[in-house]
C-alpha cells in the first residue's frame, strides 16, 4: 500500500505560481511514496519498490535531494524499533540510490509518528518514507 499525501497550504495559492522553482518548492512537504514491511524486518519487499520506482519516476525526481525516513510500529523496545527503523531507511535509500536517485538524509525514527494506534492495522506504521529532502 501506498500513502501519498500532500501538506499544500491552498489549490488557489498554489495555482499563482508561475515560476516552476517556486513549484518544486510546494512539494517539500509531499511524502511521494511510502515502502512498507514486514514485521520485524528491513528486508524490501519486491512489489513495495516496484511502487517506489513507478511513482518517483512518474515524477521525475531523479535530481531532487530525496529525505528517506524509516519507521517502526509500537511493538518491541524502543531502542530495537530506533535500530530497525534506520536499517529499513538504509535498504530503500541503498535502493533508490542504485537506480539513479539522489538521497540527502536518512533517518530512523522507531515508532514515532504512527499512521494509527489501531493493533490490527500496525503494518502500516511499518514503512520508510520518501519527501524531497527540506535542508
Amino acid at each position: 500500500t501506498f500513502v501519498i499525501s500532500e501538506d499544500r497550504k491552498s489549490d488557489q495559492e498554489n495555482s499563482n505560481t508561475a515560476d516552476k522553482s517556486s513549484d518544486k518548492n510546494a512539494f517539500k512537504n509531499v511524502v511521494f511514496a511510502t515502502c512498507l514491511f514486514r514485521f520485524d524486518s528491513s528486508v524490501l519487499i519486491p512489489s513495495e519498490t516496484d511502487k517506489i520506482l513507478s511513482i518517483l519516476s512518474k515524477k521525475k525526481l531523479k535530481n531532487s535531494p530525496l529525505a528517506v525516513t524509516g519507521y517502526t510500529c509500537s511493538l518491541g523496545s524502543n531502542e530495537h524499533n530506533q535500530t530497525l527503523s534506520l536499517q529499513r531507511a538504509k535498504a530503500v535509500a541503498m535502493f533508490l540510490r542504485k537506480h539513479g536517485f539522489t538521497v540527502a538524509t536518512v533517518q530512523g525514527k522507531g515508532s514515532l509518528n504512527p499512521v494509527t494506534n489501531d493493533p490490527r492495522l500496525f503494518r502500516l506504521n511499518r514503512r520508510v518514507t520518501v519527501q524531497i529532502d527540506k535542508q
